[in-house]
């Protein structure tokens, strides 16, 4: 008679070589890559998913939309993922020069022995599953940045980053597509075509290592793209550009983050349509413009986050956050994003609870002994 053991379910799993800085979304199943900053992709949903576009909306002088940019393609060099760079207010390869340094975590090999001393062994199943931050392979899928220095230009340079700057190139779109799409627009969608094909960034070619082509598009919209072109014909092939984009991001491994400055788009009707074609959207707003005194409660703050949109592939509903009242500060060198806590009034606490004391006292005692309260 054979003899029967416990058999256990276990789950089939293919065996696929995992990208450096990805990770499976325990939300839809889907691949997402990092933005640079830990504390935001928590706030969106765990990161932003591969396929999909990021529309920052500028603050008032673009300076923290674009510092959060350069940590999305901080990231992308750390975990050497190819970069499409293109801007017109200023020269891309600027841009890369001033990217944040890594923050490097110094490991104590006699710490972690002493960690794995005190593990309970009710728990042994639990010790090779991947930790938090970590993607199952053991590779950090987000790191920090120190915003006081700069990223050294070997690493950046070993990535080999593509930019396309507006303001110098000069191509012309083709006879049949010069209806279509202004000649700015042009020169991204046809660059960013060729580097799908030959990088083997789309779905359907075969590749044995696949990668992640990270696209960043600063200050789309400002007045160095309108170059010749009317306002109406400019705005128009926004839109088009957009869904040409999107298109292409479905079919391929690739994450898109684009800023726009608001303050210079006064059609209200493009920015709701520019929402509803992107899929995540976010805006910030700089204390730094702000007209007057700034309340003392922001004093440890540089602006709030306003997170207009979450894309919600895969899911019933988006992702929705307990609170709305999200602001982000520099601590520790870093660019944080968290919810805005009211500081506590500790001197108008400490005189309120001394005068209910007293009240207290007064109320207590019906006479007083020659003007002083009796004291029990």
């Amino acid at each position: 008679m054979a003899n029967r053991g416990i058999s256990s379910f276990q789950k089939k799993v293919n065996q696929i070589k995992e990208i450096p800085g990805t990770k499976l979304s325990l939300q839809n199943m889907q691949l997402i890559v990092s933005t640079g900053v830990p504390t935001l992709d928590y706030f969106l949903g765990g990161g932003l998913t591969v396929g999909t576009i990021l529309l920052i909306e500028e603050d008032k002088y673009g300076r923290y939309a674009k510092l959060l940019m350069k940590h999305f393609l901080a990231e992308g060099v750390t975990n050497n993922h190819s970069i499409l760079l293109a801007s017109g207010d200023e020269s891309p390869k600027k841009i890369l020069e001033d990217l944040p340094s890594l923050i490097t975590q110094k490991k104590d090999s006699n710490a972690s022995e002493s960690v794995y001393e005190n593990e309970m062994k009710i728990a042994w199943r639990y010790q090779n599953l991947p930790q938090f931050g970590k993607s199952s392979t053991g590779h950090q899928f987000c790191n920090q940045y120190n915003i006081n220095t700069k990223m050294n230009h070997e690493v950046i340079s070993k990535c080999s980053p593509t930019t396309i700057d507006i303001s110098s190139e000069n191509e012309s779109p083709p006879e049949d597509n010069s209806q279509f799409l202004t000649a700015s627009c042009f020169k991204i969608a046809n660059r960013l075509q060729t580097m799908i094909k030959d990088g083997l960034f789309s779905t359907s070619q075969s590749c044995s290592q696949r990668n992640i082509l990270r696209i960043a598009i600063h200050s789309l919209g400002s007045p160095y793209w309108k170059e010749e072109y009317s306002k109406e014909r400019w705005e128009t092939d926004i839109l088009r550009f957009l869904y040409l984009l999107k298109s292409m991001m479905r079919s391929a491994f690739s994450v898109a983050v684009i800023s726009v400055p608001v303050n210079l788009l006064q059609n209200h009707v493009l920015l709701e349509r520019m929402r509803l074609i992107c899929d995540t959207v976010i805006r910030l707003e700089g204390f730094d413009s702000a007209e007057g005194e700034i309340h003392p409660a922001f004093k440890d703050y540089k602006g709030l986050l306003h997170v207009v949109k979450v894309h919600h592939l895969n899911l019933l509903k988006p992702h929705k956050l307990d609170t709305d009242d999200l602001a982000f500060c520099f601590r520790k060198r870093s660019l944080i994003f968290e919810k805005f806590h009211l500081p506590p009034l500790l001197e108008e606490a400490a005189s309120r609870s001394q005068d209910t004391n007293i009240n207290k006292l007064q109320l207590g005692c019906s006479k007083n002994i020659k003007g002083r309260n009796i004291e029990f």
